[in-house]
């Protein structure tokens, strides 16, 4: 049974006292949408809740958005009555004043988290099911990051975790020992301290997303993830991308990811006081990607079947390391390469008739090779930074 309840609409009461009765063996999906803002609170409202409440024992999967701090408390009432509560998505910003969610650190069967706004949950022993934990809040103020511990602590079937911030200063307020994640499988972070302490032998992708303003104290960022690949003994990686983030210590990474697929460039940011110095770090890359072995094979990543660069259309700057060793790197790896992908401004004219007719020679081949979501690539000089590009596109640059 699906129940999906809005505050612009006037005849969820009347169902509510029917229908939960009337299929009492369903569990039930709900909606709760308190996006608009209501000048107060009404009966009808508490009584919806508190129906909902009272069958909470049947809730199957349960998604908030906006909703008011009545509604909070009223959902405190579930708390250890919530058996078969599976999936959880809490979206936008929650009332004013509300501390971390704890009505739901007892659902044992819970397995798949979603946080989008507020102040989070309280999650722990009591969800030894979930396999899915993902916090996508940026926050601009200091996180805490105890309660994330915790659940990389005790939830030992987790195989997604992610945990985004727009804040440098975050921490742990105790020193947490190394926590050893053999089934995680995805990681989606930035925090050094989280970092520290994973031990996960089994990891297939990690995406390191620095989204802060940075400055020079962000330099460790990616020798953090080299000191971690290092300390884990990567074999199984296949994939990795690097957000916001670029310095000499990622030409240090890509030798230890011996089973790389597909290795991602994404900027939202990228401040025009470091982009010289990091678009050298690009070439130097791009040149060590380019070398072979004696018998022909690629010396770093020599399984790579995907590669993408993206830098978000609203940066308006001119992407100047897309040149001809980055063309020459994708041609020497002409066996093994499949999908090449760049999102941003690359100035006309830049490659040589002799490379254009051996890429163009690649699309012929069957690479999918593209620019600004357009297939196949045009290397014949025209484009300009007024190019539209693919909405879809936009969207994984962030």
């Amino acid at each position: 049974m699906y129940i999906d309840i809005q505050n612009c609409k006037k005849d969820h009461l009347s169902l509510l006292r029917t229908c939960p009765s009337r299929s009492r063996r369903r569990n039930i999906s709900i909606r709760l949408d308190y996006s608009e803002i209501l000048p107060t609170f009404e009966d009808k409202d508490k009584e919806m809740v508190q129906l909902l409440v009272d069958n909470c024992e049947r809730w199957y999967s349960l998604q908030i958005s906006d909703y008011h701090l009545e509604i909070h408390n009223v959902l405190r009432k579930a708390y250890g009555r919530i058996p078969n509560l599976t999936n959880l998505v809490l979206s936008r910003r929650e009332p004013a004043g509300v501390t971390p969610i704890r009505v739901f650190e007892i659902a044992p069967k819970l397995r798949t988290v979603e946080i989008h706004g507020g102040f989070g949950l309280v999650l722990g022993f009591g969800n030894p099911s979930l396999i899915s934990y993902k916090d996508y809040r940026r926050s601009g103020q200091r996180v805490n990051l105890d309660e994330h511990f915790t659940i990389l602590q005790s939830c030992r079937n987790l195989q997604t975790f992610t945990k985004l911030s727009a804040c440098r200063d975050c921490g742990s307020e105790v020193q947490n020992p190394p926590i050893f994640l053999p089934q995680l499988r995805h990681f989606h972070g930035s925090h050094k301290d989280l970092i520290k302490c994973m031990m996960t032998p089994n990891l297939e992708s990690f995406h390191l997303d620095i989204f802060y303003p940075r400055d020079f104290a962000d330099l460790n960022a990616p020798l953090n993830v080299r000191d971690f690949f290092i300390r884990t003994g990567y074999r199984g990686l296949s994939k990795l991308t690097l957000s916001n983030t670029v310095t000499s210590h990622i030409l240090d990474i890509h030798p230890l990811v011996l089973a790389l697929a597909v290795l991602q460039f994404r900027f939202a940011v990228w401040p025009e006081g470091y982009r010289d110095v990091e678009e050298d770090v690009f070439r130097s890359l791009f040149q060590k990607m380019t070398d072979v072995d004696e018998v022909g094979m690629s010396r770093v990543v020599a399984n790579l079947r995907e590669f993408s660069f993206m830098v978000h259309v609203h940066l308006d700057c001119r992407i100047l390391c897309i040149n001809e060793i980055f063309l020459e790197m994708v041609a020497s790896r002409a066996k093994t390469l499949e999908k090449v992908e760049v999102v941003g401004s690359v100035p006309s004219g830049i490659w040589s008739a002799k490379r254009v007719s051996v890429l163009e020679s690649l699309l012929k081949d069957g690479m999918d090779i593209s620019l600004n979501g357009v297939r196949p690539w045009d290397f014949s000089g025209a484009l300009n930074d007024s190019m539209i590009i693919d909405q879809r596109v936009i969207e994984t640059c962030r």
